[in-house]
């Protein structure tokens, strides 16, 4: 057998048997339990002052990983409705997941369902606007790694074509952002509307779960030029 054929076990195992603390972390890892992996990843993730938030949400991504390896997760769904007096649905998953905070993505769902919902009316005659008084949130379940995040967004009709609005979106976060987000979108989408007019923002919206959100609505340029 030649020299560079030759197996290497040998050699492998007299390098972990001169350092046994490698050879301890190797066998140990093989039998980590659920438990354990948390506790490992958390005192490895915590080398700042952690605040409660940053803990849960930690918590809350270890739990989630775990679950899923177990096979404890749900499966997301969820069930968007639009018409013409607007959009109500639900999304029942995991809170987060390789893509992030999935559950708060069903607002990015309903802002772009309400945005093309805006527009077709306006198109349509039946000018409309958001309803911000009457926008329902509840986020049942968070905090266990599943929430069940419904979600109820009226539209109202308005007299005139220059009252109505023709974009959506909005800002926020699960457990932080209050004030911050407002400014957020106050930065971001501030240059959209139709020039001479303004941003109409809610104010802000919160579940007893910590998911925040401010609702943000205005003339397209696109649709509304005339209304400037």
């Amino acid at each position: 057998m030649s020299r560079a054929t030759r197996p290497t076990f040998g050699r492998s195992f007299f390098f972990l048997a001169n350092r046994p603390s490698v050879l301890r972390t190797s066998f140990n890892e093989i039998f980590l339990t659920p438990e354990l992996i948390l506790r490992r990843s958390i005192n490895v993730s915590l080398k700042i002052p952690p605040t409660p938030i940053f803990i849960i949400m930690k918590l809350n991504e270890e739990l989630h990983r775990i679950k899923k390896v177990m096979g404890l997760l749900n499966e997301q769904t969820s069930n968007p409705t639009i018409t013409d007096n607007g959009f109500e649905g639900t999304y029942e998953g995991p809170e987060f997941n390789s893509q992030g905070d999935i559950a708060h993505q069903f607002s990015n769902t309903a802002s772009n369902l309400i945005g093309k919902k805006l527009k077709l009316l306006y198109m349509t005659g039946k000018y409309s606007k958001v309803d911000f008084d009457n926008i329902v949130m509840t986020t049942e379940g968070m905090g266990s790694g599943n929430v069940t995040y419904y979600l109820k967004i009226p539209f109202v009709r308005v007299n005139d074509k220059c009252e109505a609005y023709t974009s959506f979106d909005h800002r926020g976060g699960w457990g932080h952002g209050e004030g911050r987000k407002k400014q957020d979108a106050m930065n971001e989408l501030g240059y959209l509307p139709v020039e001479g007019t303004e941003l109409d923002i809610s104010d802000v919206k919160k579940t007893p779960e910590g998911l925040v959100e401010y609702w943000v609505q205005w003339k397209n340029p696109k649709y509304q030029s005339e209304c400037s």
